[in-house]
């Protein structure tokens, strides 16, 4: 029980510390298919780099009028929750 505890705290600043600011070239792959997906264009007209599912969250997220600049902290909680499950496995 003790050592769950010991690597759940631990990998908290390994994967909520960013290195570096996120990479605006980057997120318009995921955002500019949002905002298509958003505006009603069908799925045959989007070009998707990544996967349709980001883009289906990073939508979800505007939707919801959240800001765009949280979407860095959800993907390091998807690692964090990855790596725990990982552990735990």
């Amino acid at each position: 029980r003790l050592l769950s505890w010991v690597v759940a705290v631990f990998l908290i600043p390994l994967c909520f510390v960013s290195l570096s600011a996120f990479s605006v070239f980057d997120y318009s792959f995921i955002f500019a298919p949002a905002l298509r997906l958003i505006h009603g264009f069908p799925l045959s007209q989007i070009y998707f780099q990544y996967d349709i599912f980001l883009s289906l969250i990073a939508a979800l997220c505007m939707k919801l009028g959240l800001d765009l600049n949280l979407f860095q902290v959800m993907g390091h909680l998807s690692f964090y929750l990855f790596f725990i499950g990982t552990f735990w496995l």
